[in-house]
């Protein structure tokens, strides 16, 4: 479920964007 997440936000923005979105979200599941 995580990784079909990831994958539609990877389809729509910068990959830049993508590790700053992901990095965000992994520390809040923290």
């Amino acid at each position: 479920m995580f990784e079909y997440f990831i994958g539609q936000i990877r389809e729509r923005t910068p990959t830049h964007l993508v590790l700053d979105v992901a990095g965000v979200g992994f520390k809040l599941l923290i």
